[in-house]
């Protein structure tokens, strides 16, 4: 009997050149044998944190066409996860908010994974308008089942500075926002992390999961795009988070050895390829 592809919705931004947002999920999803419907926030000539860089936030028009044509296609019923990214725009985020709801209501199976990315330490604070990210919060926050907030962006959250395990799970356990949720933090800044190493810490019904790896002394765009689409790679092969988490950090890490060691600026093809065919067991191509 033929069994039906399963689909994952990526829903962020789209360069012309470049290894960020939907360039780096969709590359990676499909080298792990998966399907991806991709919608476009943005399309940009590079990542934003160029000196320079051109394009637009995309329509509103646009995507609501986008999504309707989703919403009408035949995978539509095949999409179990979503993902989404950056979004810089208010109307986007309303948009997407709606699309999420009635995909939830349509499909018993949907699962939606948000990532904040509205900022983070090494640009010194937010990189979209505060307003945007409050509609952010307000809109999808609520929507998802996991979120994959950095350490600044959950302290934004929170509104709270965290460098203990006991203040982040109290902080967490006090905000009825969280209630229930899967909080993956990535990008870990506790005060006892170990020197050389960067941490993954899960948050769920009050317990706290942590996980290290050795960091990389590289800075590169797009990391936390590649570990969602690596998370929500093995979710949608029916890995547990817990199992999820060290396999998408490991090979986060191939990645940005291979850049560190030639020596490169950002993530490429030949980056991503090393780290995939380093990590043959974990594509299922089935």
């Amino acid at each position: 009997m033929h069994h039906a592809r399963q689909y994952i919705l990526s829903i962020q931004s789209l360069v012309a050149t470049g290894f960020v947002g939907n360039n780096t999920a969709v590359f990676t999803l499909q080298s792990f044998g998966i399907d991806v419907v991709m919608l476009p926030t943005v399309l940009f000539s590079t990542h934003a944190d160029e000196n320079e860089y051109y394009g637009d936030s995309t329509s509103v028009q646009l995507f609501s066409d986008l999504i309707k044509g989703i919403q009408v296609s035949k995978v539509y019923k095949h999409i179990n996860i979503a993902l989404t990214g950056y979004i810089n725009n208010i109307d986007l985020i309303m948009l997407t908010a709606s699309f999420l709801e009635k995909w939830r209501r349509d499909n018993t199976s949907a699962f939606y994974i948000y990532d904040p990315v509205f900022g983070d330490t090494r640009t010194g604070g937010l990189y979209i308008d505060e307003i945007v990210v409050q509609q952010s919060i307000a809109s999808l926050l609520p929507l998802a089942d996991v979120l994959t907030p950095n350490h600044f962006e959950l302290e934004y959250l929170l509104g709270k500075t965290i460098s203990t395990e006991e203040q982040l799970r109290a902080y967490l356990i006090q905000d009825q926002r969280f209630y229930g949720k899967k909080i993956v933090l990535t990008s870990a800044e506790l005060s006892d992390i170990k020197k050389g190493s960067v941490e993954t810490i899960l948050i769920e019904n009050g317990q706290i999961s942590r996980f290290s790896s050795e960091r990389i002394a590289i800075e590169v765009v797009g990391t936390g795009d590649l570990f969602n689409a690596c998370l929500s790679a093995f979710l949608e092969r029916r890995y547990k988070l817990q199992d999820a988490i060290p396999k998408a950090m490991s090979l986060v890490k191939d990645v940005l050895k291979y850049v560190n060691e030639h020596k490169i600026i950002e993530i490429n093809a030949a980056a991503l390829c090393y780290a995939f065919e380093k990590n043959q067991d974990r594509r299922f191509l089935d």
